[in-house]
């Protein structure tokens, strides 16, 4: 292969030329809160199906602004999962965070785990659509219903995921979706909140605005969190075209696992009434023992101009920040964070290269 080949790269080539839309905003002097606020807005409610969406600057600033409003006593969430889910929580002052461990197979919130632990009273449990899976709504659901909890979903990876048949989005109290550069539908940056529930989305959208209406009286503590006009035709434009994006990421998962020998490797496990949208296409390395072992190979698909990425490793009980607290029965977590491997995904990349990597990797256990 002559040419690098990156880890990703964002899924914008296949929008349409929009310089004529980039100088109507300009030159209409309306960059926050117009037409296309309004036009994306609108389109994800009747895509996710959901009462209310919100739109802001970040996934990051939506989840913190979640737990801004419900403040919960305790929190319950997966270890293996990027910072932002764990110092969301932190910046808005829940000082008891349990970390929850991960499926063996299907690397999202264990559920036995959860109820073995014994949820406590008004708290918030936060699964995490990891790589895309959906988690198990509805035995979640039960758990926090039985101890008048609430659950939040950190989507950030799955904007267009399914889950029994229905749109993820519309489940729990709320769920947060990234839409950074590496998700697979992007607004070059932002998030979005969904929400069926309406005294909370009006809340949110207070926080969104300083936490006031408009006449500087604060109502609840809040900061600038509103998307330009600018991300949101990006965002808007790019949900036109969601469809086509997924596709072509399911088409290459689909290449990637007819190539890759199962002898050496094992992928997640995606439930039958499931839809995932691959964010991230992860393997794991059946041979592997070690993370030394995992980056070697890491190290030799550098040598043969394949960028690849770890997630999560170190995990967040293991972060600097948090690793003093009591943790305990974290093993499926650290085992995957120890052997997990991300291989490419991204809209432009060539089924030459996906053949490539996997030649590559195939070779490389085949001595």
């Amino acid at each position: 292969m002559d040419n690098p080949i990156p880890f990703f790269k964002a899924p914008t080539q296949p929008l349409r030329n929009l310089g004529d839309e980039f100088n109507k905003i300009l030159k209409s002097g309306i960059l926050i809160k117009g037409e296309y606020n309004k036009l994306f807005e609108e389109k994800l409610t009747e895509y996710l199906n959901v009462k209310n969406v919100i739109l802001v600057s970040s996934g990051t600033i939506g989840l913190t602004y979640l737990f801004r409003v419900l403040n919960p006593k305790k929190v319950y969430m997966p270890s293996f999962t990027f910072g932002a889910t764990a110092t969301t929580a932190t910046w808005s002052g829940v000082d008891n965070i349990k970390f929850i461990d991960i499926d063996s197979k299907k690397w999202t919130m264990n559920i036995e785990s959860l109820e073995t632990e014994g949820i406590e009273d008004n708290s918030v449990i936060i699964p995490v659509n990891l790589f895309g899976n959906p988690c198990d709504f509805n035995r979640i659901q039960e758990i926090a219903d039985n101890s008048k909890s609430k659950v939040i979903y950190d989507a950030a990876h799955s904007l267009g995921s399914s889950y029994h048949s229905e749109k993820v989005g519309s489940q729990g109290e709320a769920q947060v979706f990234s839409l950074s550069p590496t998700k697979v539908l992007t607004s070059a940056e932002g998030g979005i909140i969904t929400t069926n529930n309406d005294d909370l989305a009006e809340q949110l959208r207070w926080m969104v605005e300083w936490g006031h209406k408009g006449d500087y009286n604060t109502i609840i503590p809040g900061l600038n969190a509103r998307m330009s006009e600018v991300h949101a035709l990006i965002g808007y434009e790019s949900l036109l075209i969601i469809d086509q994006l997924s596709d072509k990421r399911h088409s290459q998962v689909e290449s990637y696992k007819k190539e890759l020998n199962t002898e050496y490797f094992s992928f997640q496990e995606i439930e039958n009434n499931s839809i995932s949208t691959f964010k991230d296409f992860a393997i794991v390395a059946k041979s592997l023992k070690s993370r030394e072992e995992r980056d070697e190979l890491i190290n030799h698909l550098a040598n043969k101009k394949i960028s690849v990425k770890t997630y999560f490793d170190p995990p967040i009980h293991k972060h600097d920040f948090y690793k003093n607290n009591n943790h305990e029965n974290l093993i499926n977590t650290e085992s995957l964070s120890d052997k997990i491997i991300c291989l490419p995904v991204f809209y432009s990349l060539q089924d030459e290269e996906i053949l490539y990597i996997s030649k590559v990797l195939n070779e490389y256990f085949n001595k």
